[in-house]
């Protein structure tokens, strides 16, 4: 966490300041954070809540998805706070799975080294996994609610959360991230086409805040709306470069690497670099699969 520890949104919504992994609570009846973070940042995290509620605790975490970033922390803090998980049916079922939270585990210590973590926080099996699924409301207090919204393209289990009243969008990783550059990297590893229709079905929501799980958040409709756009043309773009790619060379793993060097080489959120390949090589097979494979 930088210097200034956190920041609220509004009257209810707190954001957990961090370049990479910046987190949200969502402060009601009951007291909610958004997606987990990694390993290594979780006992600055713990650190930080207990600054923001004093006494209070977190009561529910909810997941955009079930990738390492954003479940890592969950559970050195479940441990502590005792939290329910809700999370869509995929990834709840993953997370059941003692192979996949093995390898989530890997891919925290991992970033560990990065970091230069020496703690002994890891990742192990969670408990009070609990699904959610489209059109489900999951409530905060009497004026406001969670609105649960399928998002797959990003991963198949993907979903986003909006608050209301205030539509308060939490997309996780559905709406693609903003570099330090200020460029668009979109992040469709599961499908393309999946992606691009959740993009849209974000857009015609017209959220007012968009909090994003990596670098940053937005605040206002128009500056919503316009950042939507655009990341809706940048995934067009960067499917269309990988299309020309593919026409040259099918090697997946070859059009990664030219990818991560020349489109995504200073990363907000760096990570081990198996992890960006394996995500790079993703959306390069999403993309031969749903336009090249498909005419064969």
């Amino acid at each position: 966490m930088n210097k200034r520890k956190y920041e609220s949104i509004n009257k209810n919504v707190i954001v957990l300041y961090d370049e990479m992994f910046p987190l949200y609570i969502v402060k009601g009846e009951k007291n909610f954070l958004i997606d987990c973070s990694i390993t290594a940042k979780a006992i600055d995290i713990h650190k930080t809540i207990n600054m923001i509620l004093k006494r209070g605790k977190i009561d529910s975490v909810l997941l955009t998805h079930s990738h390492y970033d954003h479940t890592g922390a969950c559970f050195y803090l479940q441990n502590i706070y005792d939290f329910n998980i809700y999370g869509s049916y995929k990834t709840v079922k993953l997370l059941k799975k003692e192979k996949v939270i093995d390898f989530i585990d890997r891919m925290n210590q991992d970033f560990k080294k990065l970091l230069n973590d020496n703690s002994k926080t890891k990742c192990e099996m969670l408990k009070n996994l609990n699904t959610i699924k489209q059109g489900d409301r999951i409530k905060v207090d009497n004026n406001n609610h969670f609105e649960i919204l399928d998002t797959p393209g990003h991963t198949k289990c993907s979903i986003s959360f909006l608050l209301q009243p205030e539509k308060i969008l939490f997309p996780g990783d559905s709406v693609g991230i903003i570099e330090r550059n200020g460029k668009i990297k979109p992040l469709f590893l599961s499908s393309y086409k999946e992606y691009e229709k959740s993009l849209n079905k974000l857009i015609k929501i017209e959220p007012h805040i968009l909090a994003f799980c990596h670098n940053r958040y937005i605040k206002g409709k128009e500056k919503v709306k316009k950042f939507l756009e655009l990341s809706l043309n940048s995934t067009k773009e960067l499917k269309d470069k990988i299309l020309k790619m593919l026409k040259k060379d099918q090697d997946f793993d070859k059009i990664a690497k030219e990818i991560f060097e020349n489109e995504f080489s200073i990363p907000t959120v760096m990570g081990p670099y198996k992890a960006i390949m394996i995500n790079l090589a993703a959306m390069v097979n999403s993309v031969y699969r749903e336009f090249v494979e498909e005419k064969i």
